[in-house]
């Protein structure tokens, strides 16, 4: 049993970009803060796109992405094989707490 509670917004962008494949830095910011990009004060803007880029660092790091396609400080996140195997276990694990 684990005390640890994981972070939703991390499981959030694994389970999203398991379904869509690749996510823009923008898209990983939405999930990060979902009024982005119509956030009223540019402080909140800039720290969306920061946590944005911090997920992605996570994600690369653990190897469960990689990034692509850089244009200027936008890129492009891809899953790879590990990074499915991980979505793939948190929605078995999703289907057997609700059962």
């Amino acid at each position: 049993m684990s005390f640890l509670k994981p972070d939703t917004t991390f499981l959030k962008i694994i389970l999203e970009l398991s379904k869509e494949e690749t996510l823009t830095r923008e898209s990983i910011a939405k999930i990060v803060e979902p009024e982005f990009p119509y956030i009223p004060r540019p402080e909140k803007y800039k720290l969306a796109l920061y946590g944005a880029d911090t997920y992605a660092k996570i994600l690369e790091k653990c190897g469960y992405a990689i990034k692509l396609s850089f244009r200027g400080r936008n890129y492009t996140l891809q899953i790879t094989e590990k990074g499915k195997e991980a979505a793939k276990r948190l929605k078995e694990s999703e289907k057997n707490e609700s059962s």
